[in-house]
Parts: C-alpha cells; sequence; structure tokens
C-alpha cells in the first residue's frame, strides 16, 4: 500500500498550497487545514508500487492516479480521463523503483510500460493541476502534463478549493462558496454565492452547470439545461469561463 504523505511531501504541499493562496489572493482563497488536505495517499515513494485499486492524489483530491483490475493506470481528474499508460492485464502493478523508474509490470513480471527515468531515488506525487512527476533530490527526473485538465465534463463535481486553471485563466471553487474566475490574479467574474461552506459545483448530464449548497439548494447555474451530456465547462487561457457544446459556446461569464 502507498503510505500516506511523508515528511518531505508534506512540507512541499504547505508550500504549494500557501503559493496557490498567494497567486489567487485577490480571489480571498483561505487556506485549508492541512489535516482537511491530508485525507488521501498523495505520494508514491522509492520501493513502493499500486496495485489493482489502489491510487495515489493531489492536494484536494481533484485528480487521481489509479492502477485499475483491467491493468492499465489511469490518471483521472474533472470528470474524464486525462492519460494512461495504455496498458492491459489481470494482476498488474505499478512499481516505483529504487533507481527512479516508474515501471508497469504484468502478474509474470514483464515491464509493459516504464517511465525511462533510471538513476536516482524518487517520489511520484501529482500537482495541483494535473501534473504527474518523479521528484528527486536533484529535482524533477520525469513528468506527463495533460493537455485536457482545464475541462470539466458531465457528471464532473468540483468541491472547496478545486480549480481550472489554462495558462493565466484560473477558476476557483473557493472555501466559502464563491465561484471566482481570474486572470493573472485579477478577479473577472464571480457568482456571488459566497457566505457558506460545503458548496459544490455540478456539470450535469443535462448540460447544466449549477452550484449546490451543502443541503443539495441550487444557488446558481448557467441555465443551459437541455443542452445534453456532450456539454463541457471550461477554462480559456484569455480567463473566460465558458459552457461549450462542440465549438458553440452556450454561456460565458461576464
Amino acid at each position: 500500500m502507498p503510505k500516506l504523505i511523508s515528511a518531505r511531501r508534506t512540507s512541499r504541499a504547505v508550500i504549494a498550497l500557501v503559493a496557490f493562496v498567494t497567486v489567487t489572493g485577490s480571489a480571498a482563497i483561505a487556506s485549508p487545514a492541512l489535516a482537511d488536505v491530508m485525507q488521501k495517499p498523495f505520494s508514491l515513494n522509492a520501493g513502493q508500487e499500486l496495485a489493482a485499486g489502489q491510487a495515489i492524489y493531489s492536494p484536494f483530491n481533484q485528480f487521481d492516479l489509479t492502477m485499475q483490475s483491467d491493468g492499465n493506470v489511469v490518471e483521472y481528474g474533472n470528470g474524464h480521463a486525462l492519460w494512461t499508460t495504455h496498458t492491459s492485464g489481470t494482476g498488474n502493478r505499478l512499481l516505483l523503483q529504487t533507481d527512479g523508474n516508474l515501471v508497469v509490470y504484468s502478474a509474470k513480471g514483464k515491464a509493459l510500460w516504464q517511465s525511462g527515468s533510471r538513476g536516482t531515488a524518487a517520489e511520484l506525487e501529482i500537482g495541483l493541476f494535473a501534473d504527474v512527476d518523479l521528484d528527486a533530490q536533484t529535482g524533477e527526473i520525469w513528468s506527463e502534463h495533460p493537455s485536457n485538465y482545464y475541462t470539466a465534463t458531465s457528471g464532473d463535481v468540483m468541491t472547496a478549493d478545486q480549480a481550472l486553471r489554462h495558462e493565466g485563466g484560473l477558476l476557483t471553487l473557493q472555501e466559502d462558496g464563491n465561484l471566482v474566475d481570474e486572470r493573472d490574479s485579477k478577479i473577472l467574474w464571480s457568482s456571488k454565492t459566497g457566505g457558506a461552506r460545503g458548496d459544490s459545483l455540478h456539470v450535469q448530464k443535462d448540460g447544466n452547470v449549477v452550484l449546490t449548497s451543502a443541503k443539495g439548494k441550487a444557488l446558481w447555474s448557467t441555465g443551459t439545461a437541455g443542452a445534453g451530456p456532450t456539454v463541457q465547462l471550461t477554462e480559456t487561457a484569455k480567463g473566460v469561463v465558458e459552457v461549450v457544446k462542440g465549438s458553440r459556446v452556450l454561456w460565458h461569464a461576464g
């Protein structure tokens, strides 16, 4: 089993969270207690592995890297798959070797996929914005940066402190329940729903994007019900959040 976040990883997580709050400080995002952030395993250390059904998670649990029972390793986030090793086979495992190489092995011990990052012990982790990294004492030795992490698809649910980022654009569901869109730390739009904890943002299968309270009451929506399950909530590089269906913009902030 992957152990919970190490002391070194804890330090980096705190630094990452502080940096995240600093960058988005104009949106008045409050930093959560570390105990709230550390609910799930965030890293895989040298010599550890993921067996079928096991996973590691990003801060705020927005993204996860899962060793599936079908033998494929998949990163999920925002309601869809972001990256995969394209492997298959019952009994596969993902092993972070002590030499820094990340390898998917079959049940018979055959290497099916590898990062090719040999040379030094490392730690596997997922960043705030979906990047999968192997970090050693000397720095990053391998990484995977998914290209579609700034889009949420049908069925996705965003909770407090989760965000969609595209270059300088950032859409964040704050701890106080306000949904805030900004560009380079300048607030461009908000849902004006701040004031209560426990809100969540739902990309519904009917095409509507709805912000609900902890009790399930609808507080705000894009008014796009009826558009169907293929809609996407996306953050543009210009810092404008949109609901799109194919190439058609159904709603945008501002």
